[in-house]
């Protein structure tokens, strides 16, 4: 599996849900020690946050550890990567939720 083909399901997933209508953006975090300068107030800026992952979630409780965000994570540990209609499919269900 190439390095970014992770990035590139999220990214087309993204593209998809904003044709749909959907107010969503992705951020890739290349190195996450030490986290990018400014992280903090760009992940504060969101109404949500979703991280997915292909392991069982560390990055996201390294997030919610250094800067109180409430982020939630999709992960995945099967050793595949993430497919294109199960992060439409995750989003669309999180923001339903959250019209609720």
């Amino acid at each position: 599996m190439p390095p970014d083909a992770k990035v590139s399901s999220i990214s087309q997933a993204v593209r998809e849900l904003r044709k749909k209508g959907h107010h969503v953006s992705h951020l890739h975090i290349r190195n996450i020690w030490p986290l990018p300068e400014g992280l903090a107030a760009l992940l504060g800026s969101f109404n949500s946050v979703l991280v997915p992952e292909l392991n069982n979630g560390q990055l996201v409780k390294l997030l919610r550890a250094e800067y109180l965000v409430d982020a939630e994570s999709l992960t995945r540990v099967t050793g595949r990567p993430f497919r294109i209609a199960g992060l439409v499919q995750a989003v669309e269900e999180r923001l339903q939720r959250s019209a609720q």
